[in-house]
């Protein structure tokens, strides 16, 4: 996690807008590293504001998993 805060602070200084875009994969277009990363970072928000319960959801495991799983691709793009 101590990555991902980096990389939240790396997108508040502008650092991601001279980044090319990314594609992760998954059959959806690229896009620019910044608006990607402000879009990861949103949903990782979300999932961490929810209830116990919601949170325990077998779809919204699946996708904090997912979202985590992207978030390495970075750190290897990245660094």
């Amino acid at each position: 996690m101590v990555w991902i805060a980096d990389m939240r602070a790396r997108g508040e200084r502008g650092d991601l807008a001279a980044l090319g875009p990314i594609d992760f994969g998954d059959g959806l277009p690229a896009l620019p590293a910044e608006h990607a990363v402000q879009l990861m970072l949103a949903d990782l928000d979300e999932l961490e504001a929810m209830t116990p319960s919601e949170a325990n959801d077998p779809v919204n495991v699946a996708r904090r998993a997912s979202l985590l799983a992207d978030f390495r691709t970075l750190h290897l793009l990245f660094g």
